[in-house]
């Protein structure tokens, strides 16, 4: 829209410094796309940084583009026609605009998704099978996440029962504490385990015995869980 409004006002140059904002804006959000999928996943913290990549990257160029190129393109039309000219409807570019987010946000998702599926299927591989060795830091990573995984869903629960005045011994309804989440977790562990989830109390949710017994020789306090 700015190179075409260039192109009117019979500035040749600008119009292509223009496009060329519109190529580096697409480059940008392609690089951090491929960053956000390549980059190893959140294991020890709760938020991955790195899926917020593409929509951070967009949302500063776009703050950039207006600075640098489309506030020169309003100060030179105010010295030129001052405030009385022809003005064409918003309509159209607010919908592209609007369209190009949405789009932004569904690819950033999608990767997002794709990142975690590919995480969870490398995690399951973690299980030995046949004498085969797995490397120990791996492990021990693996069991970190597991664990501060475990905790969310319990604090998850705590603050679930304080607002619905549940007692020890009533059963946990998982769907209603999974709105309580600040993250989104899945009821199964990275090793594809499925949480225990009992009543309220000090043993509401329990890590599988089965994901215990396969990282068995990792040096993790479980705790309560």
């Amino acid at each position: 829209m700015v190179s075409k409004n260039y192109d009117v006002l019979g500035d040749a140059v600008a119009a292509k410094k223009a496009k060329l904002w519109l190529y580096v804006g697409i480059g940008i959000f392609l690089v951090s796309l491929i960053l956000s999928f390549v980059a190893p996943p959140a294991r020890d913290t709760e938020i991955d940084w790195f899926e917020w990549l593409p929509f951070a990257a967009s949302v500063v160029f776009f703050i950039v583009w207006y600075t640098v190129s489309a506030q020169c393109q309003e100060k030179l039309v105010r010295e030129r026609f001052g405030k009385d000219y022809a003005r064409k409807s918003w309509l159209v570019p607010i919908i592209l605009a609007v369209a190009c987010l949405i789009g932004v946000m569904f690819l950033d998702a999608l990767v997002a998704g794709m990142k975690r599926r590919i995480g969870r299927s490398s995690a399951n591989s973690v299980q030995p099978t046949g004498g085969s060795t797995v490397d120990p830091a791996r492990k021990a990573s693996l069991a970190r996440t597991i664990f501060n995984e475990a905790r969310q869903w319990d604090m998850a629960i705590d603050q679930w029962a304080l607002e619905k005045g549940k007692r020890d011994g009533d059963r946990v309804n998982v769907k209603e504490v999974a709105a309580y989440l600040v993250n989104k977790l899945n009821v199964v562990d990275r090793l594809g385990n499925p949480y225990v989830f009992t009543t309220v109390g000090s043993s509401q949710l329990q890590v599988s015995p089965k994901t215990k017994s396969a990282l068995a020789d990792v040096d993790i306090d479980w705790g309560k869980f």
